[in-house]
């Protein structure tokens, strides 16, 4: 995940958006406390989005406490309990996802991008080894998908199914851990599986320009039509696969974002480079 599923803030209610970032901060928190200070940083957009369906999910609604985020001391906040299960869970995948991506950017990004991932090579490590060892199952999915998507990277420009395949299919495996029940289960897979594909195409279409100046693999070949008609079918099927979920709470943050965020998102990224806003990937992607 990378940083593209997110809010529509102003037309988000202020009820909603305290809502919103209840569960943000309590991610952030938790990987504070799971992790170090250190693990904020690989905080993202996308994994605050899996603890909010997750724990949209439960029977029961979460636990609140206040607290002091040293960010902002003066005023007390008030988040998800950071002792949810849930929250753990998002946790350890944000911590494996970012190992991956810190792996990627040790290969092909830049010089000094490449020196500084090596100064913090100790603490990825030892962090995606606690992950590993707190998550055996999302590190088994994550570490299978990340050997198969190298493979088909490697392979002579395979078509945009083949290439977005591996990580949809993790993100799928991924969202269906959030359930016990069997049709539950299935209907998170599909929802996860296109919203990794969904993220696959939106980072690739942003990534575009750079990959090619770079010769980096990407899976679109120009940047034309088939771009915006290969986001606009994934992100139909996203909604289609979101609509089946039993949902208890979150329902109008959700909508927000599925249907105003992402959108404006995909949106942005298919402009024209010089005239686009910049995304926000995170702190060391």
């Amino acid at each position: 995940m990378f940083g593209y599923v997110r809010i529509a803030k102003p037309t988000l209610t202020c009820g909603d958006y305290e809502r919103y970032r209840g569960v943000y901060c309590a991610l952030c928190r938790t990987l504070g406390r799971r992790y170090s200070p250190l693990a904020k940083n690989t905080l993202s957009y996308d994994a605050a989005f899996y603890a909010l369906v997750a724990l949209a999910l439960q029977d029961e609604p979460p636990a609140l406490e206040a607290f002091r985020c040293p960010m902002h001391p003066l005023r007390r906040r008030v988040c998800v309990g950071v002792r949810s299960s849930v929250l753990q869970t998002a946790a350890d995948i944000s911590i494996l996802m970012s190992y991956g991506i810190w792996m990627d950017h040790r290969q092909d990004g830049k010089w000094y991008r490449r020196v500084l991932l090596a100064f913090l090579f100790p603490f990825f490590a030892i962090a995606n080894h606690k992950a590993i060892k707190k998550n055996p199952q999302a590190a088994y999915i994550i570490r299978t998908a990340s050997q198969a998507q190298r493979l088909v990277e490697s392979s002579s420009q395979p078509c945009f199914d083949q290439a977005a395949h591996p990580s949809a299919h993790a993100l799928g495996a991924l969202f269906a851990l959030l359930s016990a029940d069997g049709e539950q289960q299935t209907r998170l897979n599909a929802f996860g599986y296109f919203l990794g594909r969904w993220v696959y195409a939106v980072d690739a279409a942003d990534d575009f320009e750079k990959d090619r100046r770079r010769g980096n693999f990407n899976p679109f070949t120009a940047r034309d039509a088939v771009m915006g008609e290969v986001l606009s079918a994934t992100w139909e099927a996203l909604v289609d696969a979101y609509e089946q979920l039993d949902l208890r709470r979150y329902k109008a943050i959700l909508n927000n974002i599925l249907l105003e965020g992402m959108p404006a998102c995909a949106a942005n990224v298919l402009q024209a480079p010089k005239t686009r806003k910049a995304n926000r990937k995170g702190v060391f992607v």
